[in-house]
């Protein structure tokens, strides 16, 4: 993810934003936003990389759980999906989006993937909402009897002791570290931590050299 391909705000969509309110300066507001919309872009990106890395042989994309109540795989078929989707008015009232579903013989796990490790806000505590009834939604409707698991995933963190969130329903048996849902997956966890640092030189580059522009124009250097 290059910070320098990502398509830019204007500087009247930028006088709008909250970072200009913070720095009061359209080019620092643009370059604190652009950091903001890379890390949750990188974030969205993650989903893929787990999925085409998964050496799961069964696994789907956007699999929508209909009227029908058609689950993707059989009992003794692990199967692996990123996007399960659950229309509206079944599980909530909106329609429902799971970032990842992974069906095993005995257990399947309900995935809201997250990159951080801080999750005090309002939308943390309706994921676990999600999740949690999800699941139970689920497994009541399952034919084959599977314990059916809502997890909050954090990848980065390397211990559940990193992990901040305010909803006391998130126990500790529903958090999850990168390295354990790598196994689950079959995914070499360091691997794809550092394939995923490999545009960090440029993106530091691009960043300094925008700083330099900023400094030269402010007078500072």
């Amino acid at each position: 993810m290059l910070l320098e391909e990502i398509k830019q705000k204007t500087d009247e969509e930028i006088r709008k934003s909250g970072y200009y309110r913070i720095f009061g300066d359209v080019d620092i507001a643009r370059l604190a936003q652009l950091s903001h919309i890379g890390t949750i872009k990188k974030g969205n990106k993650l989903e893929e990389i787990l999925f085409v890395s998964s050496a799961i042989p069964n696994k789907v994309k956007n699999y929508k759980f209909g009227k029908e109540k058609q689950f993707p795989s059989k009992k003794n078929e692990p199967f692996f999906v990123t996007k399960f989707h659950i229309p509206a008015g079944t599980v909530m009232d909106a329609g429902v989006d799971i970032d990842l579903v992974l069906f095993l013989k005995n257990e399947v796990y309900i995935i809201e993937l997250k990159d951080g490790t801080t999750f005090d806000t309002k939308k943390s505590a309706g994921e676990i909402t999600k999740i949690t009834k999800t699941a139970k939604y689920l497994q009541e409707h399952d034919p084959y009897g599977r314990e059916f698991i809502p997890i909050v995933a954090v990848w980065n963190a390397t211990d559940k002791k990193q992990i901040s969130i305010k909803d006391k329903r998130a126990t500790k048996e529903m958090l999850m570290i990168g390295r354990e849902l790598s196994n689950l997956l079959k995914i070499n966890y360091d691997h794809i931590c550092n394939s995923r640092m490999s545009s960090a030189p440029k993106n530091k580059k691009y960043i300094l050299n925008q700083w330099k522009q900023i400094l030269i124009a402010e007078g500072e250097i």
